[in-house]
């Protein structure tokens, strides 16, 4: 019985302690972080040199070889190829609220258009947000949240 091998192109972590350089490896995704791979096709030096720079190298005809047969980039390495133009750049992550406190968020509600006689409260809120993504939404307003009772 055969077993179809996923590939990953990932780094495998080389170099000293507090000095790290990696490789860019085509490896079974089954495979251990620095243990077997099936080719080296680059290498990644994360630490900046003395004008800013941080040095990638890249065999692009295998890279492109190898995504051409369905391996699969991990993020940091998807990251360093669509840098160099190997691949479409992804989607951009929506920064969290995590550093903000609590008491300063502040998110869009939708206010019920009642009124003083019916005395409405809120109707829901904006979707997507923290906890809750099809309820919260985080905006520049000043309106705090404050809950669906």
């Amino acid at each position: 019985r055969t077993t179809k091998m996923v590939v990953r192109l990932r780094l495998a972590r080389f170099g000293r302690k507090h000095k790290p350089s990696y490789r860019i490896v085509a490896a079974d995704s089954r495979s251990p972080r620095d243990g077997r791979h099936l080719e080296q096709l680059g290498s990644y030096d994360p630490i900046p040199r003395r004008d800013g720079t941080k040095e990638v190298r890249l065999k692009t005809e295998r890279l492109k070889y190898w995504l051409s047969v369905g391996a699969q980039p991990s993020k940091r390495v998807e990251l360093l190829l669509a840098m160099a133009d190997l691949i479409p750049k992804g989607p951009q992550r929506q920064p969290t609220m995590k550093n903000i406190p609590k008491a300063q968020r502040t998110f869009t509600t939708i206010a019920a258009s009642c009124n003083n006689e019916n005395n409405c409260g809120y109707i829901g809120v904006i979707g997507g947000g923290l906890n809750h993504p099809s309820i919260l939404v985080p905006t520049l307003s000043n309106i705090p949240w404050r809950g669906l009772h």
